[in-house]
């Protein structure tokens, strides 16, 4: 389905989107405070979501690389 097909992209879009929106209100707003439990979790989601699709995308590219020969 499209959803399973589109899964990977569509959820580092969404980290990414959010981590935009907290950078822009942190900046915008007087007063504005993120709890820095909730910074550590987004960091650990992005830095595994940023990492593991462009890992798992590289090493899909290889064994099409692999498969073909």
């Amino acid at each position: 389905s499209w959803m399973s097909k589109n899964i990977r992209p569509l959820t580092l879009s969404f980290l990414l989107l959010n981590m935009f929106v907290f950078i822009m209100l942190d900046s915008s707003l007087e007063g504005f405070k993120i709890a820095t439990e909730w910074i550590d979790l987004l960091k650990g989601l992005l830095m595994t979501a940023v990492g593991g699709y462009f890992v798992i995308r590289g090493g899909e590219k290889i064994m099409d690389k692999y498969k073909q020969k």
